[in-house]
C-alpha cells in the first residue's frame, strides 16, 4: 500500500506560512518590548538612586583633619561623621597638598 502525499493547493499554503510568520514576529515584538520596557526601567532605577556630591564645608574638612591628627582611622571618621571613606581620603590628600 503506498501512501500518497497530501498536497496544499497553493492559497493555503501560502496562508498557512503567513500565519506562522506573523506568529513569530508577534513573539519577536513582544520579546524585542519587553527588553527595552526592562532596559528602561532598570536605567531609571539605577539613576534614580545617584545622588549628586555634596560639597564638603570647611567645617567639616577642619573636623576630619582633626579626627585624623588625634588619630582616628578612615573608617572611623567616616563612620562618625557619616560621610564615605572616598571622601575622608580625599578631604585629606587635598588638605596635605594645600600645606
Amino acid at each position: 500500500m503506498m501512501r500518497t502525499l497530501e498536497v496544499f493547493p497553493w492559497p493555503a499554503f501560502t496562508f498557512i506560512v503567513l500565519v506562522v510568520i506573523l506568529l513569530r514576529f508577534t513573539a519577536m515584538v513582544r520579546t524585542l518590548k519587553a527588553m527595552t520596557n526592562f532596559a528602561a526601567v532598570t536605567a531609571t532605577a539605577c539613576f534614580s538612586s545617584l545622588t549628586p556630591m555634596k560639597p564638603v564645608s570647611r567645617a567639616l574638612k577642619e573636623q576630619i583633619t582633626e579626627m585624623a591628627v588625634n588619630g582616628a582611622g578612615v573608617r572611623d571618621t567616616a563612620r562618625v561623621l557619616k560621610i564615605g571613606i572616598n571622601t575622608v581620603i580625599r578631604t585629606l590628600k587635598n588638605s596635605r597638598q594645600s600645606e
